[in-house]
């Protein structure tokens, strides 16, 4: 970034997080890493680096990842995560992205230890241990 955005963000507190996304840079080239998903939701889930913003120097297909893979993580549908993905990545949304999103995994994400998750992560957590207990009851 310019030196004069380091400075504002300097004086204003905000901390700039590189988790390595330099390496994508053309639709050719794979997709971003499931351990380079795996550092942004880390970040992504914890309190303490909110409020947060997720940007990217080189387009919308890989913040549109990561934002998939977070709406995966939120157990959005994946009809709905593909199509808001796409919304943003118009008019060249890539299917390696979209399969990336598919297929990641959302239990190689954990709040990292000694850390407090956003508040709408520990909603998420308390209605799916309300959901699972109601259906072990209708078993």
């Amino acid at each position: 970034p310019m030196q004069s955005v380091m400075s504002r963000f300097a004086d204003t507190g905000i901390v700039l997080k590189n988790i390595g996304l330099l390496v994508w840079t053309h639709q050719r080239i794979s997709p971003i890493s499931h351990e380079l998903i795996k550092a942004a939701m880390e970040l992504l889930l914890d309190r303490s680096h909110h409020p947060i913003l997720v940007v990217s120097s080189s387009g919308t297909h890989q913040v549109g990842t990561v934002v998939g893979c977070l709406r995966r993580l939120q157990q959005w549908n994946l009809a709905s995560i593909l199509d808001e993905y796409r919304s943003f990545s118009a008019p060249s949304p890539r299917l390696l992205c979209e399969q990336l999103i598919e297929l990641w995994d959302p239990d190689l994400v954990q709040v990292p230890e000694g850390t407090q998750p956003p508040c709408w992560y520990e909603a998420q957590l308390q209605m799916q241990q309300e959901d699972a207990a109601v259906w072990l009851r209708c078993r």
